[in-house]
């Protein structure tokens, strides 16, 4: 079966019930200002390119959730780790540098950086077939984790869309997804990656990252 297959009907998972729960409402206010977060973010005049570097970075690693809750008096305006990764993912994108990580990371796992651009679609064919390393040739592999997964995924929903129409799926299950994957737990790296593409492809389409 292609990866194109695979991708169509491994997409149903999205569908089944699972981990998810409302956010709480939040106040005008604080609304406000958790969009005023985002903008910055968003903004090539807000964040500088070392702090969107170093969250990308993070949430390729699944530390963002674990610094959340470490440091909950940073995040007081209902921010998310998936909401605050795809609108980082989204600024990359934006500017063109979405493979940019995947070339030292080429080097240290064959020696070189050939093909690099080719570790994304790597990963989303492992994940589609449930497989735990995707494979670099010349008996290479990459150990995959659910962040670096979803990471993959966006990369490839943003540079190259998605093979069809993307699974329909209520926004609370999604984000409980990336949230999971984004905290290196919970979810199979197939739903990972399928997520990180639905963002991905919606932000390729110039929809809004954040709600």
């Amino acid at each position: 079966m292609t990866a194109r297959r695979l991708l169509g009907t491994l997409a149903l998972a999205l569908l089944l019930p699972g981990m998810a729960g409302a956010q709480q409402a939040l106040s005008p206010a604080d609304a406000a200002r958790k969009r005023e977060y985002y903008d910055f973010l968003l903004n090539p005049r807000g964040a500088t390119a070392a702090q969107i570097d170093e969250f990308r970075r993070h949430c390729a690693a699944g530390i963002i959730p674990t610094a959340m809750r470490d440091k909950p008096e940073s995040y007081t305006y209902g921010q998310t780790a998936s909401e605050i990764c795809v609108a980082v993912l989204t600024r990359i994108g934006r500017e063109g540098k979405l493979l940019e990580p995947y070339r030292p990371l080429m080097v240290e796992l064959t020696g070189d950086d050939r093909a690099y651009e080719g570790i994304p679609a790597a990963i989303g064919v492992a994940a589609m077939a449930n497989k735990p390393v995707a494979s670099l040739g010349e008996g290479k592999g990459l150990t995959m984790k659910p962040a670096l997964t979803f990471d993959a995924g966006f990369v490839s929903g943003y540079l190259k869309g998605f093979p069809g129409t993307p699974p329909a799926v209520t926004e609370e299950r999604l984000q409980a997804i990336a949230e999971g994957c984004l905290d290196q737990k919970g979810g199979s790296l197939n739903n990972c990656y399928i997520a990180g593409r639905i963002y991905g492809f919606r932000a390729r389409n110039g929809q809004n990252p954040v709600p």
